[in-house]
């Protein structure tokens, strides 16, 4: 939470016992440094998040006007939703927000982080991939920064979440008690904080009800449309689920697009609960069943609280300003068309 200071080229020298030049020299690769000495002040850099050259020394100066958004997906829904809601916070507060993409790919997100360190950024929001270097974790730390959607517990953090389990739980039960007790579950991967609940919540509803969920009828992959489809075929023609449940809003889309290609109808041959309330939701078969998500309240937060973080300027009214601020949103279940009583 604090801004620490940025680790120096004397940081890495004190630690190796060997001259300032030394590491310099070795940090620009010059063939006058022994190889092995080369190796080994790159991994101490490594190590403790030194930066190098010019981007340090920016780090060492005022920090700018920039605060950066690091997402997955700018293509996703909710980003773009969060996006717009935290830059106009930071625009309020004189602040600019810079928008990078990571793909889910931890060497993809420490370039952006490293970007965003050389733009000598206030504070970040992200939404952190699965496994983020061990380079990144450092430079993340020693900006103010707040995790939102996903939470990593390594990273000590403000977070604004969703209560995917509860919300999943809630999803699970409906369906339960319209009689259905072969339901699919298509979600994101177990491995995310997002997938983890929201499956345990798919689990609880079973179990509440005295039932076990069905291993055949359960699928957690990547958010890719091929994938998604490939494994809704393969429950339809092995299992036979009469209800199925998407695990996520990129999810959702790809689900209800395997559905359109197959013919399916919905609700009479399957019953179809969506994650995320978007437009569309409203017309897709008649108005998707689905978990509202409160995206707006989460942006909204999670943009204020990161200006105050920047800034300094709290609200007063606040009882532990300086502790971490840990948000779990609740989710929203809307009953519509695609589901019905089980046959």
């Amino acid at each position: 939470m604090t801004d620490r200071p940025a680790p120096t080229i004397k940081d890495i020298a004190r630690l190796l016992g060997v001259a300032v030049s030394t590491v310099g020299r070795a940090l620009q690769n010059n063939p006058r440094i022994s190889q092995d000495m080369r190796d080994l002040v790159h991994r101490t850099a490594r190590d403790i998040g030194y930066v190098a050259n010019s981007t340090a020394a920016t780090m060492r100066s005022k920090s700018s006007k920039l605060v950066g958004f690091l997402v997955p997906d700018v293509e996703d829904n909710d980003s773009a939703t969060i996006a717009k809601a935290v830059a106009q916070s930071c625009n309020r507060a004189g602040l600019q927000l810079m928008l990078a993409m990571s793909e889910d790919d931890p060497q993809r997100e420490h370039a952006h982080l490293q970007t965003l360190v050389g733009a000598r950024a206030a504070g970040l929001i992200i939404v952190p991939t699965l496994t983020p270097t061990p380079e990144s974790l450092a430079i993340i730390q020693r900006l103010p920064f707040i995790q939102v959607i996903r939470h990593l517990p390594t990273l000590s953090s403000d977070y604004f979440v969703y209560d995917d389990e509860e919300g999943m739980r809630m999803a699970t039960e409906h369906l339960l008690a319209l009689g259905h007790r072969r339901i699919a579950y298509v979600g994101t991967l177990a491995a995310l904080s997002t997938g983890a609940r929201r499956l345990a919540g798919f689990h609880r509803a079973h179990r509440d009800a005295g039932l076990e969920a069905d291993p055949r009828l359960i699928a957690t992959l990547p958010p890719n449309a091929d994938g998604v489809a490939l494994a809704l075929r393969h429950m339809l023609t092995r299992s036979r689920p009469t209800a199925v449940i998407a695990g996520g809003s990129r999810i959702t889309v790809a689900l209800l697009a395997a559905i359109d290609d197959a013919g399916i109808a919905v609700p009479e041959a399957l019953s179809v609960i969506g994650f995320g309330d978007h437009a569309w939701s409203t017309w897709w078969r008649g108005g998707l069943t689905t978990l509202g998500l409160p995206i707006r309240e989460l942006a909204a937060e999670s943009g204020a609280l990161l200006v105050e973080r920047v800034t300094g300027v709290r609200d007063a009214t606040a009882s532990a300003p300086d502790a971490p601020r840990q948000v779990s949103h609740p989710l929203k279940l809307i009953v519509r068309r695609t589901t019905q009583q089980a046959r």
